[in-house]
């Protein structure tokens, strides 16, 4: 594993490319009365996190996210949102194998969402782009940003026109090269969501 590097600048070039992409999937899906009908969603949400969930050395995890969701339809939208979780870390079962320290894992995520139903309960699918400032791993001299994906499922209770409570199962896959991040990343919890109009 590489030591001491820093952020590469094809990931920072990445990000931006994500963000244009957002920008562009938004005017794409914006109708033409789009003053009269973009709504939004803002929401504070806590999850219980697994690092690398199907190894021996998985990491649970909580973790806490704040995200915006703008809606141009009634069935598309555009999502961002920011996270930060921290892992427990694991004292070695063997004296031959290391121990794994906690590891503090942030991330910000740009994607879309297809909702199934718009009235009471509403499930919806979502695919994004993550990036981690702070890399998925530690290494003795630093940690390296780098990039992933992401597949999201949710359920939204719409308690009134303000106000919604849901639940979701997100699953995340690191782009790093194999030792310098996880595998596989998932979450599920909880969020609270507050609705507005512009």
């Amino acid at each position: 594993m590489n030591t001491g590097r820093t952020c590469p600048r094809g990931h920072l070039s990445a990000a931006a490319a994500a963000l244009a992409l957002s920008a562009a999937i938004a005017v794409t899906l914006a109708p033409a009365d789009a003053h009269a009908r973009l709504t939004s969603r803002g929401w504070v949400g806590v999850d219980a996190a697994f690092l690398s969930p199907s190894s021996p050395t998985v990491q649970p995890g909580v973790a806490g996210e704040l995200g915006i969701e703008l809606s141009f339809d009634d069935f598309w939208s555009v999502v961002a949102s920011t996270g930060l979780a921290y892992h427990l870390g694991r004292d070695p079962e063997d004296e031959d194998e290391d121990a794994i320290p906690p590891l503090v894992i942030s991330d910000v995520t740009l994607g879309a969402r297809y909702a199934f139903d718009v009235i009471q309960y509403v499930p919806h699918v979502g695919v994004g782009l993550v990036y981690y400032p702070l890399g998925t791993t530690d290494v003795p001299n630093g940690r390296t940003a780098s990039l992933g994906v992401e597949l999201e499922v949710g359920l939204a209770w719409r308690i009134d026109r303000e106000w919604s409570l849901g639940g979701r199962i997100a699953l995340q896959s690191s782009t790093a090269e194999v030792g310098d991040g996880f595998s596989l990343y998932a979450a599920a919890g909880l969020h609270l969501g507050y609705h507005w109009r512009w």
